[in-house]
């Protein structure tokens, strides 16, 4: 089993750390995940063969035998930027959970508006604060926080079942793409840019 990491970074489930429950754990370095060197990922892996397999795929210089071999070798400086980044992670993961907050506490008392998950745990992470609205009202709401110069986006540009062929639709997914966006959510929001997008939640949600 593979078991993606890329938006639980540093998250616990079940009385332990997420990425536990898999033969590999992978997660994402992209500039917007939770831990960042602009680009690449991470795999940890609990079998040896499999994981020396690995190390052989990732380099193409200096490997004997035959075999596809790519060259996926991080940086020193991409490296040191992720080493910098995991030592902060529950700083990261803190201040996150504490927007969310502010945000739900803007939401309080509205009823075209509501966050898609409920509050979590002490260990919860919060990678996006996606927002569920009932009335297929979207897109005027993200015009909404344009005009006050705020980017709001779906979480998702499109389904990927919609992407395969011959798949059959699912409709929860269909409708959820339609009806979610999500707000500004990362660790170096300033305290005005949080109290404009507490204030247009605010006006939104009623």
């Amino acid at each position: 089993m593979v078991e993606d990491c890329a938006h639980c970074t540093g998250g616990w489930i079940a009385g332990g750390p997420a990425g536990r429950f898999g033969t590999l754990a992978v997660t994402s370095l992209y500039a917007t995940k939770l831990v960042t060197c602009g680009e690449g990922g991470l795999i940890a892996c609990s079998d040896v063969a499999l994981a020396a397999r690995l190390r052989d795929l990732r380099s193409c210089d200096h490997r004997e035998g035959p075999g596809i071999r790519f060259n996926y070798k991080m940086s020193d400086l991409a490296a040191s930027v992720g080493l910098v980044q995991l030592d902060r992670l529950n700083l990261f993961l803190d201040r996150r959970r504490a927007i969310a907050a502010r945000y739900r506490q803007a939401l309080m008392g509205g009823t075209r508006v509501r966050p898609l998950f409920p509050p979590g745990d002490a260990r919860e992470v919060v990678f996006r604060f996606c927002l569920v609205e009932a009335e297929g009202l979207v897109e005027e709401m993200r015009r909404c926080f344009r005009e006050k110069g705020i980017l709001v986006e779906r979480p998702i540009y499109h389904p990927l079942w919609q992407e395969l062929p011959g798949s059959s639709p699912l409709p929860g997914s269909a409708w959820l793409h339609e009806h979610l966006f999500s707000v500004p959510l990362y660790p170096a929001l300033e305290e005005q840019e949080l109290e404009r997008v507490q204030e247009i939640l605010s006006e939104v949600a009623r």
